[in-house]
């Protein structure tokens, strides 16, 4: 069976020297290391094969298998940013300090995964038209005082939820809580309302060619 260890390395001159440390012995692995200023390391080794210096790192192990399947860490390849690294698909998730967002694959849409599957049939246009774009920007917060704003574009979650309740998320209601938007269903209803602009203009350009034919 595998062995474990919990030792402390250096440190002979009272507190706050050296490190706590949790072992495998068989594997060789620093499973956690606790630093002296409280800082935690989880597997601290796993990344030797990629970063040199990476560390600040989560790693997730196949239970059956043993074999290193996630990790989620802070390292130079995405900036100061944090990411989420698989060794068979590479980084699924980088998020920069910048608030910037990139995914390999995208927003989940497999059928398979879905019910109650209704298509949007009607009610494009007069959906869009309730909609009120605005633009702004973020108010700083006392995390990020020096957070610089940017003007966006975008909509008030408390300007839809009167119009279209089903596409405000979160939990806003309440008195410490934040509303979402599903910007998805924003872009369904707007595609939906292309299609009956569409749908309007060829009717239309139909009937002016019979009108001209006649004249």
């Amino acid at each position: 069976g595998k062995e474990w260890r919990l030792y402390s390395t250096g440190g002979t001159s009272g507190f706050g020297q050296g490190k706590l440390v949790i072992r495998n012995n068989n594997d060789s692995i620093n499973a956690l290391t606790i630093l002296a200023t409280g800082i935690a390391i989880f597997s601290n080794s796993i990344t030797s094969t990629r970063f040199t210096s990476s560390t600040n790192v989560f790693g997730f192990f196949n239970n059956s298998t043993g074999t290193f399947a996630w990790e989620i860490g802070s390292d130079s390849s995405v900036g100061t940013g944090m990411y989420m690294y698989n060794p068979s698909g590479g980084y699924a998730l980088t998020l920069t300090a910048a608030g910037t967002l990139s995914t390999l694959g995208g927003g989940t849409s497999d059928r398979r995964l879905k019910e109650k599957i209704e298509y949007i049939n009607s009610g494009g246009i007069e959906s869009i038209k309730k909609l009120k774009p605005v633009k702004f920007e973020f108010k700083k917060s006392e995390r990020s005082p020096e957070l610089k704003r940017k003007q966006r574009r975008g909509f008030i979650a408390q300007d839809v939820l009167e119009v279209i309740p089903d596409l405000v998320l979160g939990d806003g209601e309440k008195e410490d809580g934040v509303y979402g938007l599903d910007y998805d269903g924003v872009l369904a209803l707007s595609v939906k309302a292309i299609q009956e602009q569409q749908t309007i203009i060829d009717t239309l350009t139909a009937r002016l060619d019979v009108l001209e034919k006649k004249a």
